[in-house]
């Protein structure tokens, strides 16, 4: 008689620990996404780490190219390489692992190179510097829709403000790519 509680007891653990394995989220993901940018194109590889059940902060090595014009008339060409860091919080997502979105912020910090490194553009005008290093904030949102457990189309939305940039402190990016469940 003993017996039957103390088996009752052991199913019971096993029941509610399987449950907390299947509903347990991911710890590290890393994606790829391509998209658009302010009259031009980038893209992001991100790496999430997961803070607890619903945050995660997030490492990511941003790359564009765009293309803006001058008060001079000249067409400048744009390249940017930047690290963002930020936190996101979880702002929509279920238990059957079909959807989530996020929303959070961080900083930015970079290089941004103008029309090629030259600083005379064709009209013959000077840029203050062809090369600088530029710092700021941004702003985003990722979605996360599940293919299957590890595998996720992932969509990305980010406004970032770069307090010295030498063209334009706002630069948005949108994207599409794919995120791994790495862990």
């Amino acid at each position: 008689m003993s017996a039957n509680p103390l088996r009752r007891m052991l199913m019971l653990l096993f029941i509610i620990s399987v449950s907390a394995i299947n509903a347990q989220t991911y710890k590290i993901g890393a994606s790829i996404n391509g998209g658009i940018t302010d009259d031009g194109f980038g893209g992001l590889i991100t790496f999430d780490y997961k803070i607890d059940w619903f945050n995660y902060a997030q490492a990511a090595l941003q790359v564009y190219q765009s293309t803006k014009t001058a008060s001079t008339g000249d067409e400048i060409e744009i390249n940017m390489s930047a690290v963002n860091l930020g936190v996101f919080v979880d702002l929509i997502g279920n238990n059957n692992r079909k959807i989530a979105v996020y929303l959070g912020g961080g900083v930015v910090g970079g290089i941004e190179q103008l029309n090629n490194g030259e600083e005379q553009l064709p009209s013959g005008a000077f840029l203050k510097s062809a090369k600088n290093f530029i710092y700021g904030g941004f702003v985003g949102a990722d979605l996360d829709i599940f293919i299957i457990p590890t595998i996720t189309i992932n969509v990305k939305a980010n406004q970032y403000y770069h307090i010295n940039s030498e063209l334009g402190n706002f630069n948005p990016y949108a994207g599409v790519g794919i995120k791994l469940i790495l862990l």
